[in-house]
């Protein structure tokens, strides 16, 4: 008691009663029975210190980092590092945003079965047999009936077939001889309403006789530019190409019973028997298409 009694007149003595309190830890100026700690005098204990807002003191803690929920625009959610715009709310960068619906163009334009359905719907197009996405080209058609624009017409031209509205000449017997820009026709079909299944094989203005799906050459008879004047599968059963005095590619059908000579489905030009068997191929065979 003598020695707490002089400690309080020194301290009186001092000048102030606060003035020794500051000597002392934050600990000693605690109340156990308080329910909150007073974090607004000097050299406060140590729960004043969390970051946490899990203490209940009246001293300045720092604020919690902002949610990205808590953001309204897209503005606000730009500043906040973590979160993303999903085009409706602020979201978590590892949140998934909710996709945008989109239109798969092949469900779009697939269907659409004419010409004027196709071209009247947006990012479609026709190839002249079917309803594209637009960027897949039609291929270069022959001019013996890719003209005729009926059934009844189509049917009435030797050699012409009407295939998914369009008038195509998928193979030709003995003896045809074609012109400049002439040729065989043919309309596959796929699964997949993006894979183009539209095949011609033309006698090319340069003399060369190429396959084409779309507008791309799968194959050809490399004779472009070599003064060839005539494409013809002859009656003999061999189908050439050749200048007006020599021979610059043959199928070498010849006395094989070769009858007929026709662009497949698929893309491959081929030389038939009378038995309708393959004897020659081009190997043109685009798998997806039948």
């Amino acid at each position: 008691m003598i020695k707490l009694r002089n400690f309080i007149v020194g301290c009186m003595i001092a000048g102030t009663f606060a003035a020794c309190n500051q000597k002392n830890s934050g600990s000693s100026r605690r109340n156990p029975s308080a329910t909150s700690v007073d974090c607004s005098v000097p050299n406060p204990p140590a729960e004043c210190n969390k970051t946490d807002n899990s203490t209940t003191g009246t001293g300045d803690q720092t604020p919690a980092a902002p949610t990205c929920q808590a953001q309204t625009t897209q503005a606000a959610c730009g500043l906040v590092s973590g979160c993303n715009w999903n085009g409706t709310a602020c979201v978590s960068n590892s949140t998934t945003p909710t996709p945008t619906p989109t239109t798969n163009p092949s469900e779009l334009c697939g269907p659409l079965n004419t010409q004027a359905k196709c071209q009247a719907a947006p990012g479609c197009s026709w190839d002249g047999s079917a309803c594209k996405i637009t960027g897949l080209s039609p291929a270069p058609q022959p001019m013996k009936c890719s003209p005729l624009t009926t059934s009844a017409e189509c049917s009435a031209a030797i050699g012409c077939t009407w295939s998914k509205s369009t008038c195509t000449r998928p193979g030709v017997g003995l003896g045809v001889s074609f012109e400049k820009g002439d040729g065989l026709s043919a309309i596959g079909t796929s699964n997949n309403a993006l894979q183009n299944c539209n095949f011609s094989a033309l006698f090319g203005s340069d003399g060369n006789f190429a396959v084409y799906q779309g507008s791309n050459v799968i194959w050809s008879t490399n004779t472009g530019g070599k003064g060839a004047v005539r494409a013809q599968f002859q009656a003999d059963g061999n189908f050439v190409i050749a200048t007006s005095s020599s021979v610059l590619f043959d199928t070498k059908t010849n006395g094989k019973a070769a009858d007929g000579f026709a662009l497949g489905p698929n893309g491959n030009l081929v030389v038939l028997n009378t038995s309708k068997q393959v004897i020659w191929q081009s190997g043109s065979i685009i798998n997806s298409c039948y």
